[in-house]
């Protein structure tokens, strides 16, 4: 499902985290993205859950992840 701020035959698609977060790719790239960035089995799955994830992702780390982090840290020392 595509952004709406990205045009009907763009959306974005998250890379391995040792990657930039993010990339943009058309639709007649996303055969080729898909093999690129993801094992075949995994592919399809991440890139139909793509929005979700990402969005998802940095709502986890940025509002659960860090306090948490920060937490335990004032609670340890």
């Amino acid at each position: 499902m595509p952004f709406p701020h990205v045009s009907t035959n763009m959306y974005i698609v998250p890379r391995p985290l040792s990657a930039t977060p993010t990339v943009i790719i058309t639709k007649s790239q996303e055969q080729g993205a898909k093999q690129l960035y993801y094992p075949p089995f995994l592919s399809s799955f991440l890139l139909c859950t793509s929005h979700l994830s990402m969005a998802l992702l940095g709502t986890i780390r940025i509002g659960v992840l860090v306090p948490s982090i920060i937490h335990l840290n004032s609670l340890v020392f």
